[in-house]
Formats: C-alpha cells, structure tokens, sequence
C-alpha cells in the first residue's frame, strides 16, 4: 500500500509540478488533420480560440495528414469496417439542398463553363447515397460527402509551387495541380506586397494517405465519432488536388479556427477569389458542406466561379443544385 501509495505521489508531481500540462487531444479534422476542440457534449460549437496540445508521450500522439507517414505512430487496427455501401451516419449533418430557393441567374457568364460541364455531368445531391466523380480531371469536380473520386484518380500535372511552407523535407502534400499552384503562388506574392506572409501547410493527398488518416481515427474514437470531422477516402478534397491548407506565424503555424480572425486570415478570406480560390468551409456552412468551419482551406475553382461564389457567399453544393435546376427548366 506504501509502495503504490508513493507512485501516485510522484506521478501527480510529475504531472503538475514540472508545469507540463497534458491535454488528450480532440479528434483530428477530416480535411486537413487539424485539431478540433469539442466540449463536453462532443460538439464544437463553443470553440472561441486556440488550444495547444503538447504530446507527452507517443501513446497519446494522434495520427494527422501533417505526420509523414512513416513516422506516424503504430495504431492496433480497428474493430469496426466501414465499407463504401455502409453509410449509415455518413450524412447526418447535411441538410437535404432540393427544396431550398436560392438565385442563380445561369445567364451569368462567369457560370458559361459550370453549366456546359454539368449538362454532361450530374452529381449527387441526394442524401443516404454516395455518387461517383466520372471526371476527376475537370477543374469543377465535385467532391464531398455525397460524391467520390475514384480510388486511382492521381492527377497527371501535380507540382510544388514556389512558395513558403511551413514544414521542411520532401512530402506529397507539398503539391497542387499546375494551375491551382499557379494561383497559389500569384496570392502569396499579393500577400507579401501587402506586408503579409503565408504559409503552405497540406496541399495534394493521395487515396491512400486519406484512407491511412480516416482509419486511425475510426481505431482510436470508432466510426459515428470520425465521420463527423474526418473523410472517408475518395471524399476529400485534396486528393483532387486542388486543395490547399494555409497558415501563419500568427496562428502559430498550425490549422486552427482562430486563422480566420488573424490580419492574414482577413485578408485570405477577402482577396482569395482574386485568384481562383474560395475558403470551401465557410462559418455557418456546415449543415450544408457537412464540415466545420476551415478558415484555413482553400479550393482553387477558377476565377469566374470563385468571383460569382464570393460575391454570392455561397457553396458549390449549392451553386450545383440549383445550376443543375436551371439547366433541366431550360
């Protein structure tokens, strides 16, 4: 009784008198790996700023997209399967986008090209089923919880563009498609001429990648909690590779909902449609999108379609719905 008696005294010393505090971490964001905090009930509503979690031990050491992959830490696998028709669950934060009124004037030319591309591509808008993205390649795929690119799709033009990272050494998620790393590297020199540094964090993440993320967290919180903040493999935005991640100094270099109120954040979040990207994840969007709010990441979509978006302030899911109504009343 001495003996254990005496191990708790010098683990509780340990534990609080070197000044370490130990925070388990939250569960790890679907898009881009980033800590989300929850509050008692589970829910992220009441996040009002940062929270640093310091890694005391490997154990304790969450598996993110922002941890090579062989470094990442031994995870025992799962109990739980989640195979592709099992969806139960998957979609529960969306809302159902059919009858909702919103005006899209198709007449728009900044929309000339979105709806030639969807008078030969339909997407799912129907929850409780998952549909396929038959042209991956397209600049105006869509891909979310209700649509999925294929297991194979790597995009052939994939580069690092010449910007500031905010990690060294070679990693995939350094690279975009060309014309997205085109953009990317025409913003952050705006920036820097407006006294503001940027830095990349996640760009282009393979099927792989996303499925080695989303199966670590459902063997670590099980399925219900991980198809709440993280993708299901196919259904991430950045294997399309035209999906960004962004950070500052400001933000401490991390993925945090506290970039958004940051000059640099402000300033991304005003300018970032001139140059071909919207912030995909928007405040009060997630009944719509099916994720929290990602100040931090960036879909390139094209100048015409970020312009009309940002102007709007709405979401592809609902530019494409009601695009596609337009289209079929024609």
């Amino acid at each position: 009784m001495y003996k254990i008696w005496l191990i708790s005294i010098i683990l509780l010393f340990i534990m609080t008198g070197c000044g370490t505090k130990i925070i388990l971490k939250p569960p790890v964001d679907d898009q881009t790996g980033a800590t989300v905090e929850v509050n008692e009930n589970g829910s992220d509503d009441d996040y009002e700023g940062d929270t640093e979690y310091l890694d005391i031990e490997d154990i304790l050491e969450e598996t993110t997209d922002d941890i090579g992959l062989d470094e990442k830490p031994v995870i025992p696998p799962s109990n739980q399967e989640v195979v592709e028709s099992d969806i139960e669950g998957y979609h529960d934060l969306i809302v159902d986008l059919s009858n909702k009124q919103l005006d899209v004037d198709i007449t728009d030319p900044r929309l000339s090209d979105l709806v030639k591309h969807l008078k030969t591509n339909t997407y799912n808008h129907t929850l409780k089923q998952i549909g396929k993205v038959t042209e991956p390649d397209h600049l105006y795929a869509l891909v979310n919880k209700l649509n999925q690119l294929p297991e194979s799709y790597i995009p052939s033009d994939l580069r690092e563009p010449q910007i500031r990272f905010s990690f060294s050494g070679p990693d995939e998620k350094r690279n975009l498609r060309d014309a997205a790393a085109t953009g990317l590297e025409t913003m952050f020199e705006a920036a820097d001429a407006a006294s503001l540094q940027l830095f990349a964090l996640s760009g282009y993440r393979s099927y792989n990648r996303q499925r080695d993320i989303y199966n670590n967290n459902v063997s670590t919180r099980g399925v219900e909690a991980t198809d709440k903040v993280s993708a299901r493999p196919g259904h991430s935005e950045h294997q399309s590779g035209l999906a960004m991640d962004i950070t500052s100094e400001s933000a401490g270099f991390n993925l945090v909902y506290a970039f958004g109120e940051t000059e640099e954040g402000i300033w991304v979040r005003e300018n970032a449609h001139l140059y071909g990207f919207i912030v995909r994840y928007g405040k009060d969007k997630t009944p719509i999108t099916g994720y929290d709010y990602e100040p931090w990441h960036l879909r390139y979509i094209g100048l015409d379609l970020a312009s009309y978006i940002f102007d709007h302030q709405i979401t592809l899911e609902e530019l494409y719905i009601h695009v596609e109504k337009a289209i079929h009343l024609q």
